[in-house]
């Protein structure tokens, strides 16, 4: 089954979309990445869930500290160790993603 994945961070302040292909990147897989890495996660909730979550939310980290678009994602994630290809190949397309904005207007000096 092939689920679309829509992720906002903060009320749209960034965003990162996933299509989950659930016969290439079962449960059970997700569920070994997350203790592997001992992540902290909601061991209640769904681990393809919990996982995804995961992926998305390096994905918009990707985004936004380097200034990439869903191709620099996609490129970056092939040479980080422990996670998936986002091309697809393991189950897990990136379809879009937009990076977190700091602006300099948001920045306070708290003197002491």
């Amino acid at each position: 089954m092939i689920k679309t994945l829509e992720y906002d961070y903060s009320q749209g302040d960034a965003s990162c979309t996933l299509q989950l292909d659930t016969e290439k990147f079962t449960k059970d897989d997700a569920q070994l990445l997350l203790d592997f890495f001992t992540w902290d996660y909601d061991a209640d909730s769904d681990p393809l869930d919990e996982y995804m979550k995961k992926v998305a939310i390096e994905c918009i980290k990707v985004a936004s500290f380097n200034g990439y678009n869903e191709k620099g994602v996609i490129s970056e994630f092939e040479d980080m160790e422990g996670w998936p290809h986002l091309d697809g190949t393991n189950g897990i397309t990136l379809l879009d993603v937009s990076a977190y904005e700091f602006y300099e207007g948001n920045l306070e000096l708290e003197e002491n």
